[in-house]
This record gives C-alpha cells, sequence and structure tokens, in this order.
C-alpha cells in the first residue's frame, strides 16, 4: 500500500482487465458458496428460537443494519473511487482519512442503534444487543476500509476469501450457540468475535505493507463528507425503489397477492446482489481510467455490461424455467400464486445486471448526481406502475410494474453514460439477447418439468453465445 507499486500499477497493465474477469468469476463462486454456509446458520437458528424470539433476533438485526447502511453514507464504494483515482503520495493520507471518517459515523451508529432500540421499547437483551451488533460495525469499518489496497491490486480472490470466512464463522457460531441453548443476546453478539477474526486475517493479508491507521482530517473530511452524502443517496435510492415495489403492492392488493410476490420478489433480491459483486470488481480499473484513459474505460465498461447481461441471462432462464422448482424450495406448494411474478421478473434480470455495470460506470465518473436522479425518477415510475397494475392484476401485476422500472432505470443510466462517455459500445448485447431467446424457446417447447426444461435451456444458451461470439474475450479465455 506504500512504495510497493506492483500493488498499485497493476490498474494500468494489459491484464487489468483478465484479472477483473478472473476476479469477478471468483467472487460470484465465494458468493454461491457464502449463500449456501449463511442457509445452514439461519435454518438452525430459526428453528432454535422459535417464532417469538426469532422475531425478536431479526428485529433488531434489521434495526442495526438499517442504521449501519444510512451511517456509512456510501464511503465504501468512495474509499475505493478515492484510493484507485489518487497519486502515489496521495493514497495513504486519503486512505487514513476515510479509515478515521467512517470508525467516527460507526462509533455514532452503536449509540443510534441502541438508543433506536430503547425508544422502540425493546428488552434489556434487545438494547444490549443492538449495541453490541453496532459495535462489531465500528471494527467491520475498519476493516473493509484496509481492503481497499487489496481490491485496487485486484486481489479479488484475497477479498473473497475474507467473505467466505466471515460466513462460515457465523454459521460456524450460530450452530455452537444453538448447541449450547442460547439466547437472543448471544445471537445477537456473533458479529463482535466474527469482526476480530476478520481484522486478525485482513492484517495477515496486509502482512508486507503499510495498514492504514485512523486520522481525522478537518481539511479532508468535509470534501468527503460531501462526496459521501451523495454516493449515499444515490446508492440507497437505488435500494429504495426495489423496495418500495414490495411496499406498494401490500397497499394496492390483498394479503394473498402481496404474499406471492413477496416470495418472488426474495429471489430476485438474492439474485440481484451478483451484479453488484461483479461491479465491485471491476470498479478500481472503471475509477483508475474513468479521466486519465478515456479509450481503456469505454472497452472496460463494455466488457462489465457484455459480460454482465451475459450472467444476467443465465439468470433469466434459471427464474423463467426454473420459476416452478424454485417456489417449491424456497416458500413450499402453497405458494403455487408466485411462480408468474417471478417469471415476470425473471425476464427482467438481463436489466437488472447491465444496470450494475453502468452505475458503477457513472460512479467512476463522479456522476453520483445523475444517479439520484435517475433513481429517483424510477422510484415514482416503479412505484405508480407497481400500484396500478397491483391493484388491477395482483401479484402478476405488481411484478410487471417492477420490471418496467428496472427497464426505465436501464435506459436511463445508459442514456446518461453515454451522453458523456463516448466510446462505449456493447456490441455483443443483442447478440446475448438472441442466444437468450433461443435458449428460452429450447426450454419452454419442449415438455419436461421444470428443472431439465432449465438445464436444456442452458445448454442451448451456452451453445448459441458461442457460436454467434456473444461471449467477450475475456470470458472465453477464462472458459478456455
Amino acid at each position: 500500500m506504500t512504495a510497493d507499486r506492483s500493488s498499485v500499477d497493476v490498474l494500468d497493465t494489459p491484464e487489468a482487465g483478465a484479472l477483473v474477469v478472473r476476479g469477478g468469476a471468483v467472487r460470484v463462486l465465494g458468493f454461491a458458496l457464502g449463500t449456501v454456509l449463511s442457509l445452514g446458520g439461519v435454518v438452525a437458528v430459526t428453528r432454535h428460537l422459535g417464532v417469538v424470539d426469532y422475531g425478536r433476533y431479526q428485529s433488531v438485526t434489521a434495526l442495526v443494519a438499517i442504521v449501519t447502511a444510512l451511517g456509512d453514507l456510501g464511503l465504501g464504494t468512495l474509499a475505493l473511487r478515492e484510493f484507485a483515482q489518487a497519486d502515489a503520495s496521495s493514497r495513504e493520507h486519503a486512505l487514513d482519512a476515510l479509515l478515521g471518517l467512517r470508525v467516527a459515523l460507526a462509533v455514532v451508529g452503536v449509540c443510534v442503534s441502541a438508543g433506536a432500540a430503547a425508544v422502540l421499547g425493546y428488552d434489556g437483551a434487545m438494547v444490549a444487543g443492538a449495541a453490541l451488533a453496532s459495535g462489531a460495525g465500528v471494527l467491520l469499518a475498519g476493516q473493509q476500509t484496509a481492503t481497499v489496497p487489496l481490491q485496487t491490486a485486484l486481489r479479488i480472490g484475497t477479498v473473497t476469501a475474507l467473505d467466505v470466512a466471515r460466513q462460515a464463522a457465523t454459521t460456524a457460531l450460530m450452530l455452537c450457540g444453538v448447541a449450547a441453548g442460547a439466547g437472543v443476546l448471544t445471537f445477537l453478539a456473533i458479529p463482535v468475535p466474527v469482526a476480530v477474526l476478520l481484522v486478525v486475517l485482513t492484517a495477515a493479508a496486509l502482512r508486507g505493507t503499510r495498514r492504514p491507521r485512523p486520522r481525522a482530517d478537518r481539511t479532508l473530511w468535509p470534501r468527503l463528507l460531501r462526496e459521501a452524502v451523495l454516493v449515499g443517496l444515490a446508492t440507497a435510492s437505488g435500494v429504495l425503489y426495489l423496495y418500495a415495489s414490495l411496499i406498494v403492492c401490500g397497499l394496492a392488493t390483498s394479503e394473498h397477492q402481496t404474499g406471492a410476490f413477496s416470495a418472488s420478489f426474495r429471489v430476485i433480491i438474492i439474485v440481484a446482489a451478483v451484479p453488484a459483486l461483479l461491479g465491485t470488481s471491476a470498479f478500481p480499473l472503471l475509477a483508475r481510467t474513468a479521466s486519465s484513459a478515456p479509450e481503456r474505460f469505454g472497452r472496460a465498461v463494455s466488457g462489465l455490461i457484455e459480460g454482465s447481461v451475459l450472467l444476467g441471462g443465465v439468470a433469466a432462464i434459471g427464474a423463467i424455467l426454473g420459476a416452478p422448482a424454485i417456489i417449491a424450495v424456497i416458500a413450499g406448494s402453497g405458494f403455487d400464486d408466485s411462480i408468474a411474478p417471478l417469471r415476470i421478473q425473471g425476464a427482467a434480470l438481463g436489466l437488472t445486471f447491465a444496470i450494475s455495470g453502468l452505475g458503477f460506470a457513472l460512479l467512476a465518473r463522479h456522476r453520483q448526481r445523475v444517479l439520484l436522479v435517475c433513481n429517483l425518477l424510477v422510484f415514482v415510475v416503479s412505484a405508480v406502475a407497481v400500484a396500478l397494475l397491483a391493484h388491477a392484476h395482483g401479484a402478476r401485476g405488481a411484478a410487471l410494474g417492477a420490471a418496467i422500472g428496472e427497464a426505465t432505470l436501464c435506459a436511463a443510466y445508459a442514456l446518461a453514460l453515454t451522453r458523456g462517455a463516448p466510446g462505449i459500445h456493447p456490441s455483443r448485447v443483442p447478440r446475448i439477447v438472441l442466444a437468450l431467446a433461443g435458449g428460452l424457446a429450447a426450454g419452454a417447447l419442449i415438455p419436461v418439468p421444470a428443472v431439465p426444461a432449465t438445464i436444456l435451456g442452458l445448454l442451448v444458451y451456452g451453445a448459441l453465445a458461442y457460436l454467434l461470439r456473444a461471449i467477450p474475450p475475456g470470458l472465453r479465455a477464462l472458459v478456455r
């Protein structure tokens, strides 16, 4: 992180693109593994605590998550951009200031979480649990900031290993708590030892380099806060319109239809985390080239969009053709009305994956004001569409309204980016769409159950994408 330029200049080398592609693949695999690990712990804790205590546990967890998200102000993304774009002489100073700011905000978050829990009338164990869980956030703010040099050096495998270690440690402690007959407070305190472990592992990963030290900087903090507020609002509004569709559906239609939409919505939210991982992996390269190398920036953004849409096609086929099987596993036979909404939202997953790449490209170019305006516009469009369509057609209408919001946001992002950054030409997207149509047709026209239909659709999609040369060169090299 200091004079070792090999950990910084990799962003300026021709190998950076290939490292981003491989790193993105590793992040997706790590996400899948982490999801499987976390499900084991969640299932065990849910059954152990029962309905009432699990409700108490989740209430505190949700409160802490909201306070943490609002309090961090998007400083994680801002730290990546600042470090990637700063010159070698100012990187350390900027990262130290960012670390100090994140830790200070996290400390405030501890007080806010505990205070909010008390105001909401939570019992003593829940208030103490809120303070402990938020206290872990102070350690995690430092740990996540310390990984910035690893991410900008494109050591994405190391960052992924840390994420998987977090999930594994959390699940292991949850299972130990279940075996010991622990109560709600114990499970709320689990993030503390996990955060300590991550700090130790991150320090080991940074061995031989200078580790960031929290610093209060009166000259840099005001600028960082101004930037962070806009970045935080832009990213938060991007989440707002998604969750607003579920709230509006509940107001516009019956409880049964809202429940049906909720099941499909939960599946889409889980899948939507994948393009965010891809965008995060590529963000240091985008930030580095956004101002200094416009041609490389255009190629990097084009490749990210093509790769994201290609992977989004896989998700779309899985959601559309595999909807009956997915709902049966996730929700059970009583949620058959969730199958159609999942298929409708699944059809828009390619757009969801493209939106992530476009959004990170705009952030790299300091266009957070544009992001905020686009997201607020789509919030209105999506809320109105969901309200009208859900009232008329229930869960299916809500899903269609949410898909309309995704299409609007994708178009708005694309227009904003291409007008300000010429040279972005994701020319393989039409061929990807053609391959996707072929895969869906193959799986839908042959009368077989959902799982075989999905496998067939994916095989045809992959074969057509390869034959049509719809796979970006970086992914082709990775496959070989």
